[in-house]
């Protein structure tokens, strides 16, 4: 268990012209808010792999070719998941997320988008086939699913599998996924964490159809070169503020330029399909007028002033 070099950018694979912005050690006060936060014990200290780290340096690299933002020492697989399922209170995170507010926003987000995409299609439910990468709390797949259509899911954490499970879904590998086989593949919050992102959209990519449809959306990495100069993790501004780039969970931090990049090198071009009316969005969901209410907020939208709100980085690209 430890810690690795990215020497390329994991986007782009450019070696040229990468470019440190930030190196700070785990054991210095720039992180000690966030240490706190994430990884003490409740009887005071760390836990043990915590103490692990604390000598390891984390190192902020923007790539001059493709514009991603990334962390060029990154935790091993080992590592990784015993971060996300030991250090992170998963019981905590699920009632998070099943809190009533939390959870109508984000399902009414996701059934506009699923009937955008229905209407975008043109095709009855039952040929749609479509997939949640990184299924996370099952809120994509719950929305794909009271809409008609059966959701593959993939997702490798432990505690959101057997969630997932409580719900109906089982979740699959790509492995036992057929190429050209999906009409609509959703990643909501996932391309952040990878420490491989071309290679994981190459394997999407391979899995669509001709036509079909993958959506990337991450955190928004608009500001965050403006931000490292103003904040540290030593705070909760800053812990805020920084989200993007956050140690050991957000590897990759994206704005739209670099998204598109990404998308594009995988041989993937843009598409307009929707645009999100957060208001209306807000409302309580009311499953019996749900289309009707979808309905009045769908609209075309510009990729770029989307991208200017306060939400997601969010691009929808096409086989």
């Amino acid at each position: 268990m430890g810690f690795i070099k990215r020497t390329v950018c994991p986007c782009c694979k450019s070696k040229e012209d990468q470019k440190v912005l930030l190196e700070e050690y785990f054991n210095s006060n720039y992180f000690k808010h966030w240490i706190d936060h994430i990884a003490s014990k409740p009887a005071g200290g760390y836990r043990p792999e915590v103490e692990e780290i604390l000598d390891e340096k984390y190192e902020i690299t923007k790539c001059g070719n493709c514009g991603l933002i990334y962390q060029s020492i990154i935790p091993d697989s080992e590592l990784l998941h015993k971060a996300y399922e030991s250090w992170y209170d998963q019981d905590e995170n699920l009632r998070f997320n099943l809190s009533l507010d939390n959870r109508r926003v984000k399902i009414q987000r996701f059934l506009t988008e699923v009937y955008s995409f229905i209407q975008f299609y043109n095709q009855p439910v039952n040929r749609i086939k479509v997939m949640d990468f990184g299924m996370g709390w099952s809120e994509w797949s719950i929305a794909a699913r009271s809409l008609g259509l059966e959701p593959i899911g993939l997702e490798i954490s432990p505690s959101k599998v057997k969630y997932a499970s409580s719900l109906g879904f089982e979740a699959q590998t790509l492995e036992q996924q057929e190429e050209s086989s999906v009409d609509f593949i959703n990643t909501e919050q996932v391309f952040e964490h990878l420490d491989e992102p071309f290679e994981y959209l190459q394997n999407l990519v391979r899995l669509l159809k001709p036509g079909g449809v993958v959506k990337l959306s991450v955190p928004n990495g608009s500001k965050i070169e403006e931000n490292l100069k103003k904040y540290d993790f030593n705070s909760e501004e800053g812990f805020r503020k920084l989200n993007p780039v956050n140690p050991i969970e957000h590897l990759n931090c994206y704005n739209t330029e670099s998204l598109v990049s990404l998308g594009k090198s995988c041989g993937l071009r843009p598409v307009e399909l929707i645009k999100y009316d957060f208001q209306k969005s807000r409302k309580v969901f009311r499953p019996l007028n749900a289309l009707k209410e979808l309905a009045r907020s769908i609209k075309h939208y510009n990729i770029d002033q989307f991208n200017k709100l306060n939400g997601p980085t969010l691009i929808f690209f096409q086989k």
